[in-house]
């Protein structure tokens, strides 16, 4: 029963370790560490670099423009020039079911999940956003709508989950 009990526990903390994915992260996913971007995917997801190994970070609490939205291109070019080829920090929450990291992103001390939404190329997820800082990134949000910076200088601008929930309806019919 004790063999029983180490064995499922060895399992559990290999999961806790590697997260519930099937390939291991060079480095343990609660530990931040240092990662140079190689691209930017699109506005909410990058490829990185470290440890001689390649990367999928996708940017934890916030939601950017899907392709095919309006202001996507713009979105993926912001996050471009914010950090491509540049030495990031990468402070990882967890893994999602693409096996991408999901990652609060500092360059040069400001974090960039942060400044997509501050620039306005970036919603505050509802669903995933919910530690304290999320509030002053949905104050931002907020400042940025009424400012008409970005994608808020579309009054009719949709939410990717929404624009996402109206491509599958449209292709339905």
């Amino acid at each position: 029963m004790l063999f029983l009990s180490l064995r499922y526990l060895g399992v559990l903390l290999s999961f806790l370790w590697f997260g519930y994915s099937t390939s291991a992260c060079a480095v343990a996913i609660e530990q931040p560490y240092d990662a140079r971007v190689s691209r930017s995917i699109d506005g909410d997801s990058l490829a990185i670099e470290t440890r001689g190994k390649t990367y999928q970070v996708r940017l934890w609490g916030i939601d950017a423009p899907e392709w095919g939205q309006p202001f996507s291109v713009e979105a993926r070019e912001v996050s471009r020039k914010l950090v491509k080829g540049r030495k990031v920090i990468i402070r990882p929450q967890y893994r999602d079911r693409y096996d991408r990291i999901v990652a609060i992103v500092e360059v040069n001390g400001q974090l960039l999940n942060e400044e997509m939404v501050r620039r306005g190329m970036a919603w505050v997820s509802n669903r995933y956003c919910n530690e304290d800082i999320c509030n002053d990134w949905r104050d931002f949000e907020k400042t940025a709508r009424q400012d008409g910076t970005g994608l808020w200088a579309d009054d009719d601008a949709v939410a990717p989950w929404e624009w996402k929930k109206l491509q599958k309806h449209q292709k339905r019919y």
